[in-house]
């Protein structure tokens, strides 16, 4: 199973309830260099949520860093994913909770 990093604007507005993955601020994931173990991790996948991936953004140098070190990945597969399984524990917890 391959391993997935965040990337935000900002990794204080990250919600604490979401799954658990590592989060990066998009100017660190740019700054990173060799020595941060991101070029040597073959199975790493990067999921871009900045705000804003207009030309010219940190978002959209973000995904274009990610792509061409092959680490691109489709943002609809994880949130999808996220979103069923977040939706089947709200709905456990409102039966919970009625």
């Amino acid at each position: 199973m391959s391993k997935h990093l965040i990337l935000v604007d900002r990794p204080a507005d990250w919600p604490a309830d979401l799954p658990a993955l590592p989060v990066m601020s998009a100017k660190d994931y740019i700054d990173a260099d060799d020595t941060a173990g991101l070029a040597a991790d073959r199975e790493l996948r990067v999921l871009n949520l900045c705000r804003n991936y207009r030309y010219g953004s940190i978002g959209y140098y973000c995904s274009l860093l990610a792509e061409a070190r092959g680490r691109g990945v489709g943002v609809e597969a994880l949130v999808d994913g996220w979103l069923r399984k977040s939706l089947a524990a709200d709905r456990k917890k409102r039966g919970a909770h009625k």
